[in-house]
């Protein structure tokens, strides 16, 4: 997308395109316009996917610059794609693996979303935008991107009080954390979560369990049974 990272080439389908410029996906413009810009060599197509050329990039930066509102009002359709898709292709792995190519295709841009929301600060957005990505970045192995994207929203959230987000992202955490089976993982699992204790009276029945189920795995990987029975 053009509103990505300059020098990076971000391949984009059309409807991420078409919803970011703020046109109907169907509008016939849409098709016309990418038509035109494939004709004068301004664009690149592979299947139902385009990315911009550099100079045109550049150009439409410069452009982007000079009209402050249509930016503004463009990246947060832009955000809020991200976070539409993410949530609709996201979320536990319900079909057996196969769900999540579609995320995996659109990787590239959901970081650099993921990465102009944190530099803006935009916890609410960042906050969306990760809980659908737990999963993915658990099967694909992104363990130390998924610790520092999940530290700050923990962090966030209990600079603002939301207890029921600090506990659901500290569970997470000391998910992650535990996997890696190391003492000083154990050891910073087992803080974070004496932490979320503190806070487990104002989560819902369902996160107090998980909380609960955190602590477990922790004393099973320690093998502390008789703390994991109890």
């Amino acid at each position: 997308m053009v509103l990505g990272e300059w020098g990076k080439q971000h391949w984009c389908v059309k409807e991420a395109i078409a919803e970011v410029a703020g046109l109907e996906q169907n509008n016939s413009s849409v098709r016309q316009g990418l038509a035109q810009l494939l004709q004068l060599s301004l664009t690149s197509q592979n299947k139902e996917r385009y990315t911009m050329l550099p100079l045109t990039r550049e150009y439409a930066l410069d452009e982007l610059a000079g009209n402050p509102d249509f930016q503004e009002e463009a990246r947060n359709r832009w955000v809020n794609w991200c976070i539409g898709f993410a949530q609709k292709y996201g979320g536990p792995d319900l079909y057996n693996w196969t769900n999540y190519y579609k995320l995996e295709e659109e990787e590239e841009n959901v970081r650099e979303v993921l990465g102009w929301c944190d530099r803006e600060g935009l916890y609410e957005q960042v906050r969306d935008l990760r809980q659908p990505l737990y999963h993915y970045t658990n099967l694909y192995g992104y363990w130390h991107d998924r610790l520092e994207w999940l530290e700050w929203v923990r962090k966030e959230s209990e600079k603002r009080g939301e207890w029921s987000t600090f506990v659901q992202f500290t569970i997470y955490q000391s998910w992650t954390l535990i996997r890696f089976k190391s003492p000083e993982d154990f050891k910073q699992a087992e803080a974070i979560l004496a932490q979320a204790r503190r806070w487990e009276n104002s989560v819902t029945p369902e996160i107090k369990s998980k909380l609960a189920e955190a602590r477990t795995k922790l004393y099973i990987r320690k093998e502390q049974y008789d703390k994991a029975r109890n």
